[in-house]
C-alpha cells in the first residue's frame, strides 16, 4: 500500500485480540509478537490515517473460508 502510495489504510480482521492490541486497548504480552507488533506500528506511521476494524468470522464466512483452504494447504 505504501508503494502504491495509500495514503489511508483500513485494515480488517476477524482478530478482535489483534485490532485492540494494534489500537492500544489491549497490550501485546506475547513476546514474539511483541517484534511484529512494533513493526505494524512503524510500517502505520507511513499513512496519512491507519485503523484497524474488527469485523466478527460470521459476518465474513467467505474471508474465512478462503483462510482455512490456505492454512489446510500449507498443513499438508
Amino acid at each position: 500500500c505504501h508503494l502504491l502510495k495509500v495514503e489511508h489504510l483500513l485494515v480488517r480482521t476477524d482478530s478482535q485480540l489483534m485490532a485492540r492490541q494494534i489500537d492500544g486497548k489491549y497490550k501485546v504480552k506475547n513476546p514474539q509478537l511483541i517484534e511484529l507488533f512494533d513493526k505494524v506500528k512503524v510500517l502505520a506511521s507511513k499513512f496519512s490515517a491507519f485503523n484497524v476494524e474488527h469485523i466478527p468470522r460470521e459476518e465474513n464466512k467467505e474471508a474465512d473460508e478462503l483462510a482455512n483452504r490456505i492454512f489446510k494447504k500449507k498443513k499438508k
